[in-house]
């Protein structure tokens, strides 16, 4: 409502003025000051926090891992050489990998896939001609090739061997540590056994599988972290992954690896919380000081007809109504007059206007001219028959 339309109807309101000190003093004792404090320290303590924590991802081989026993500065060699790196731990999507033959499935932990599972790759490796890259397999090999088996027997004396292949990727790398068993190639493929073993068993095999063909790499260590720059790790791992253009680290996850719900919550939520707990709880106490004790009231609490009325009046008038603006007010004021003049309450406009005409001295033309035939035209006409209705309804309310 504006301010002459509400002085009208409500009476004059003191000067609330400050002057620029007290505003100041003011504002300096406001909470308003004390949370834009907090706020800028909690950003401060939230940026800190995340800029000076790992991902938080440490388990064994895993491509998000950044400690010793992960695999991630594999991942980020293969991308700084151009190669497009993806990673997952849905079978579903490496699966849809295994279907492009643009891309090496890139198996962390292969053995904890289940045979179906195992199947379903080796069958989409034979159909669509994609690469499968196997760590460290153990006896699940067999469900990823019918080609290989797993030696647990394997005897060598050479624990830096030379690769003794024409395999790419491990003629190129060279020498390698090894320290686990072999794996032996049961048909006569066209295979490359490198860094053999004594007897037929290799510590590494690439053999074609259908279309595609499949890679086993007998030594975790090979693709770790904290191995990748030894002897030629980096080399034999970075040419296994990158035999296609595109790449798909695979973590598989089993039913009993299925994650607890708050390890998906990220570390700087728990520092948001302890920080949000104080301040909630200052909060809490400066709402408490700022708008005083509790009060009691009885209810239902009743609303003068006055401000109903008025707040009716004001959001016509804030519509551009003005017309049904001065009719609510005409309205109000008539209706108290002729009960303070006891004018009979079916009585037309006319009548209370006569009647206010003879108690009050008032001229009937104005009171025809307030109460009938008035139209505003702008905010100025109107604040203007509001303030004379007011001043009419006060004389007659004084009788």
């Amino acid at each position: 409502m504006s301010a002459h339309l509400d002085v009208a109807v409500r009476g004059t309101v003191g000067d609330t003025s400050a002057s620029a000190g007290q505003r100041i003093v003011a504002f300096g004792k406001s909470a308003v000051v004390w949370i834009v404090v907090v706020a800028i320290v909690l950003i401060a303590a939230i940026i800190g926090f995340l800029t000076s924590t790992d991902s938080g991802e440490y388990r064994n081989l895993h491509y998000g891992n950044t400690g010793e026993d992960g695999t991630a500065a594999l991942a980020g060699v293969l991308r700084s050489h151009g190669v497009k790196v993806s990673t997952t731990e849905d079978y579903d999507t490496a699966l849809v990998a295994a279907q492009d033959a643009d891309t090496t499935l890139f198996v962390l932990n292969p053995h904890v896939a289940d045979q179906a599972q195992r199947n379903k790759i080796r069958d989409a490796v034979q159909t669509h001609g994609s690469h499968v890259a196997l760590v460290n397999p153990g006896f699940a090999v067999a469900g990823y090739t019918s080609h290989v088996s797993f030696e647990t027997g394997s005897m060598y004396s050479n624990t830096h061997p030379e690769p003794s292949c024409d395999f790419g990727p491990a003629s190129r790398a060279g020498k390698v540590e090894r320290s686990g068993a072999g794996y032996r190639v049961l048909s006569d493929k066209d295979y490359e056994g490198c860094y053999p073993m004594d007897g037929d068993a290799y510590s590494l095999i690439h053999t074609p599988e259908g279309k595609g063909s499949v890679t086993v790499l007998s030594e975790s260590s090979w693709v770790t972290n904290t191995n990748l720059r030894e002897d030629g790790n980096a080399a034999l791992s970075t040419g296994v992954a990158g035999l296609k253009p595109k790449v798909v680290f695979y973590y598989a996850m089993s039913d009993s690896d299925e994650p607890d719900p708050l390890s998906t919550v990220p570390g700087w939520f728990y520092m948001t919380l302890l920080w949000l707990l104080p301040i909630s709880l200052v909060a809490v106490v400066w709402a408490g000081r700022r708008f005083g004790p509790l009060a009691v009231e009885t209810l239902p609490v009743t609303v003068p007809p006055i401000e109903t009325v008025t707040g009716l009046a004001g959001l016509m008038h804030r519509t551009g109504n003005r017309a049904e603006a001065l009719r609510i007010l005409r309205a109000s004021a008539l209706v108290k007059m002729g009960r303070t003049l006891a004018v009979p309450a079916h009585a037309d406009t006319a009548e209370v206007c006569q009647a206010v005409a003879t108690r009050t001295g008032v001229s009937y033309a104005e009171l025809e001219y307030l109460f009938i035939t008035a139209a505003p035209t702008n905010d100025a006409q109107l604040s203007e028959l509001a303030t004379r209705i007011a001043d009419i309804e006060r004389e007659v309310r004084a009788l």
